[in-house]
């Protein structure tokens, strides 16, 4: 950040996620167990249900950090809300670009196990 000038390398989808959840859901859980799991499921769009999201969510569990909404305090609408609306917080170019619709959100999360679905 220090060479760039701005925390734009370290501000991708899952922090601007993580962010979300600060304002839907406030003090429910630490940034960085939220940006933990968004990390899962930003994996997953990058790479889709064979990309390393799973290697990432199992370093996650064997450190004993959260891997699920319910890990967070979080219950899947409020997950699911904060997917669809990050985008929004921040005009950054991320996998979530132009939005990412319920339908979308749900089968990611799902299809993580970060929500049961």
């Amino acid at each position: 950040m220090s060479i760039a000038g701005s925390s734009r390398p370290a501000s991708g989808a899952e922090h601007l996620i993580s962010h979300q959840l600060d304002r839907s859901a406030p003090g429910r859980a630490l940034h960085g167990h939220q940006v933990g799991v968004a990390s899962i499921m930003t994996e997953y769009l990058h790479s889709g249900e064979n990309g390393e999201w799973s290697a990432i969510r199992d370093a996650l569990a064997a450190l004993d950090a959260p891997t699920t909404a319910a890990e967070l305090g979080l219950d899947d609408a409020e997950l699911i809300a904060a997917l669809t609306s990050a985008h929004e917080i921040r005009d950054r170019y991320t996998i979530l670009q132009g939005g990412i619709n319920e339908a979308a959100a749900i089968e990611v999360a799902t299809a993580t196990g970060v929500i049961d679905g």
